[in-house]
């Protein structure tokens, strides 16, 4: 017959589930486990002492805690644990169960070898912390060491289940849990790498408590390993991390002497680059600022009754932080400041992003409080500058431009002109546009003079650096855009650094920027084309750069300045002629050895010669003077033959420019034309029989242009056709077709019409040479030049027609072009019946 005690629970049949504990047997074992969950469980929801009074049972499953079979251990310890559930008020001695969880889990040597068995002891152990927080106390430094090595446990279930179980612990107790918080900080730091991101977010919400709840202290210890967190690429880590700062901004005992560190993390997370997050940490933060007034109203009284309306001049496109906020920031700003410069050059490339991101919230926040961190802030933004990613750059940028709205331009050039003047590079440059560009428009005025003046500097503007001409470009258009049409008492510096940069750039983008940087300066100045622009600016940078042209190399920045001058100007060339032939003149003097920076200005004087008409519209009345100057200055000195390739590309180019004058302007006064017959005309003929193709070829055609014009003023003598005519003769057996061809033009251009003075008799030699040569070259191989000096013939058979019919019978018979030779004799047989 069974006997029942006082709880109703039938006594011999849990004596002999508690002996059947004992048998070798593990399913013995285990099933009497499940017997005892059947016969005990229901009971102890009735009857919470039951353990406590029939401690044989409790023993007996807490012996099996050491069980062989990995089976039994798990059974054992759930079937604990659900005693300990909500739904049970089991009531129990701990100091039975806490050394047994001691020895399983907090050993110095691994006693427990199963993850499964170990995760539920710390399951355990976790119920018991919910469960029974009043009777924890004299066991608590045993459980500080469990969890010192569960924390630890390779097994990721654990790790996580002891971070909730430390939470547990430091809201159970925290009268006790202050004086061992900081044991179980390292631990915890030491997971916050893990590769699992829950175990990740685990360890910061268990940090987050037991910093709150134990010694304050700690938060210095991890606030480095939670600031690398916000650079963590699950999104569920750098939220548990905004979270955990929020509540330590509100509910941290000693908040006031760690704002230091906890504000940068919280400002970082409004950067966040998941919208949820930032909303999250901007909540929190104004939060913290509304928590903090209403405990300093006080302090702050005069502020919040007069000055938390938000100013006139505020970015438009975000939010004011409250008024909490801004004075948080500022009173711990001198702790704030160095580290953040500090970490704009740090060696890892994510780190200088969120710094660089941190500086931005920290102006906005910092505002006009900002003033006596400028200098040691623009320091290291000046250096971040050059970083290598583009995100850091463009942060910079972004917070200079947010404290171009809060420090005015008397502050930060005070404190920027000094380092610029002593050595300026891009950063500088970069930092003045954009600080510029949030300026104030009415306080950057008063500035805008001076600053303008320093930009337009040689030392300053012309730079050949890619990245400083852009910042140079940027610096105007922040001065055009925040002043506006009152930028106009910068326009000559504004178009002298804009003109500059045009003159020293490679870069094609960056020259369209350019031009359309003068269109928007056209329409300030309301001026109809960008030509009068030069033709109001150009002068004083021409006077600048034309001082010493006999110093110019290939390189120097004047030459180049000077020549984007005259291809840019347009019409207003025409105003500076009195700076630009001197200067030319001076530039392409012979003695300058510098045979490539000549070959670029010669150039540039050809494209102005060919649009003259279209482009440049010289005017008419300084037309001739300026075509003389420049044949005299320029032209006549490069046509003189040197030795070397480079000489001969000279003598090219000056040539071409020769033929542009006479075919595009042509030649409209008899000083001029003198000048090309008695002293172009000598040195053109040497350039007949130069090596170069080309040379011969402009040559060729310059010769015929300049007969041309003297045939019409009757300058040209019996004594010129003579001295031209052999010259060109020999280039009838040039290798070029087109230079034979020429010849032919000028040949039959020189002897048609004569000149008044020429006697036929007294220069018959002349002319049969002239008929002996080119009787020969109507026989040429190729028919198509032979037909051109039929032609030629047939034009110049009017001088001496007898002897060249006597001529032709004679040669007859030894040539090839038959046809050729009787249409000639036919042509000159009925001319001469006429």
């Amino acid at each position: 017959m069974s006997v029942q005690g006082d709880s109703g629970i039938d006594i011999a049949v849990l004596q002999k589930n508690i002996n059947c504990l004992q048998s070798e047997d593990k399913r013995k074992r285990k099933s009497a486990l499940l017997e005892l969950r059947s016969h005990v469980f229901n009971q102890c929801k009735t009857y919470p002492q039951l353990l406590n009074e029939h401690d044989d049972i409790y023993k007996s499953i807490i012996r099996c805690f050491s069980d062989e079979s990995e089976a039994c251990r798990e059974s054992a310890v759930n079937l604990l644990k659900d005693f300990l559930s909500e739904n049970v008020n089991a009531s129990f001695n701990l100091a039975l169960l806490m050394p047994v969880l001691s020895a399983r889990l907090g050993s110095d040597e691994l006693v427990e070898p199963s993850e499964e068995v170990r995760q539920v002891l710390v399951e355990l152990l976790h119920v018991v912390v919910k469960r029974l927080p009043k009777d924890i106390s004299p066991f608590f430094n045993d459980i500080v060491v469990i969890l010192k090595k569960t924390i630890l446990d390779p097994f990721p279930k654990i790790k996580r289940e002891s971070c909730e179980c430390a939470c547990s612990l430091a809201t159970a107790i925290p009268e006790n849990f202050h004086m061992q918080s900081e044991s179980l900080i390292k631990p915890l730091v030491h997971i916050l790498t893990h590769q699992q991101y829950r175990v990740r977010v685990s360890a910061i919400n268990a940090i987050g408590t037991v910093v709150r709840f134990g010694n304050n202290k700690s938060i210095k210890e991890v606030a480095g390993p939670l600031a690398e967190r916000l650079f963590d690429q699950a999104p569920q880590v750098r939220d548990a991390v905004t979270q955990t700062i929020g509540d330590w901004l509100i509910n941290l005992p000693d908040r006031y002497s760690y704002f230091y560190v906890m504000i940068p993390l919280i400002l970082t997370s409004l950067n966040d680059q998941s919208p949820e997050i930032q909303e999250k940490a901007w909540i929190l933060w104004n939060k913290a600022g509304e928590q903090w007034v209403q405990e300093n109203e006080e302090d702050i009284k005069d502020k919040l009754d007069f000055l938390d309306t938000q100013p006139q001049h505020y970015p438009l496109d975000l939010r004011r932080p409250n008024i909490g906020c801004r004075t948080l920031v500022k009173r711990n700003l001198h702790k704030i400041a160095p580290a953040v410069v500090r970490e704009l050059e740090d060696w890892l490339v994510d780190v200088r992003i969120k710094s660089s991101q941190l500086l931005c919230i920290l102006v906005l926040n910092a505002e006009s409080d900002l003033h006596q961190y400028v200098e040691q802030f623009l320091i290291g933004m000046y250096r971040a500058c050059n970083d290598e990613d583009l995100r850091v750059v463009n942060n910079i940028e972004r917070a200079s431009h947010l404290m171009g709205y809060f420090i005015p331009p008397t502050n930060y050039w005070a404190l920027m002109h000094p380092i610029m003047d002593d050595s300026c590079h891009q950063g500088h440059i970069r930092v003045l546009a954009s600080i510029m560009s949030g300026t104030e428009s009415s306080k950057l005025l008063s500035f805008v003079t001076t600053i303008a003046d320093f930009l337009q500097q040689p030392s300053i503007c012309r730079s050949r650096e890619a990245v400083y001409q852009t910042q140079l470009v940027k610096c105007c258009q922040s001065i055009m855009t925040v002043c506006g049409k009152d930028c106009v008492v910068v326009s000559q510096q504004i178009f002298n650094v804009l003109s500059t940069v045009l003159a020293l750039t490679t870069s094609d983008d960056l020259q369209r920027t350019i031009q359309g940087t003068f269109s928007t300066l056209q329409n300030f100045e309301e001026v109809e084309h960008v030509y009068d622009l030069y033709k109001k600016f150009m002068r004083p940078l021409l006077l600048n750069v034309c001082s010493s042209p006999e110093l110019w190399t290939v390189h120097c920045p004047e030459r180049l300045i000077f020549q984007t001058l005259m291809l840019n100007s347009g019409p207003a060339i025409s105003d500076n002629l009195d700076l630009l032939v001197p200067t030319l003149t001076t530039s392409l003097n012979p003695e300058n050895q510098d045979a490539e920076m000549k070959l670029k200005l010669l150039t540039s004087v050809a494209i102005i010669l060919q649009n003259a008409d279209n482009t440049h519209c010289i005017d008419s009345n300084v037309m001739e003077p300026f075509l003389l100057s420049i044949m005299k200055g320029v032209i006549a000195p490069n046509l003189v033959w040197k030795a070397g390739r480079t000489a001969e590309a000279l003598r090219t180019i000056t040539v071409s420019c020769l033929l542009s004058i006479l075919q595009t302007q042509g030649v409209k006064n008899e000083e001029t034309t003198n000048y090309l017959v008695n002293t172009i005309v000598p040195i053109v003929l040497t350039l007949i029989e130069d090596s170069a193709k080309k040379s011969r070829l402009y040559s060729c055609r310059s010769l015929y242009n300049i007969i041309s014009v003297a045939q019409k003023m009757n300058k040209i003598k019996a004594d010129h056709v003579n001295k031209i005519y052999p010259v060109v003769l020999k280039r009838l057996d040039d290798v070029d077709d087109d230079v034979r061809s020429t010849a032919l033009s000028v040949l039959k251009r020189l002897f048609k019409p004569l000149p008044d003075d020429y006697n036929i008799e007294c220069s018959s030699a002349h002319i049969e040479a002239l008929y002996s040569t080119l009787l020969i070259h109507l026989d040429d191989p190729s028919t198509q030049f032979g037909a051109l000096v039929l032609d030629v013939l047939k034009e110049l058979s009017v001088l001496k027609s007898e002897y060249l019919s006597e001529k032709l019978k004679s040669a007859k018979s030894s040539f090839r072009n038959q046809s050729a030779c009787e249409e000639l004799s036919s042509f000159i047989s009925n001319t001469c019946a006429l």
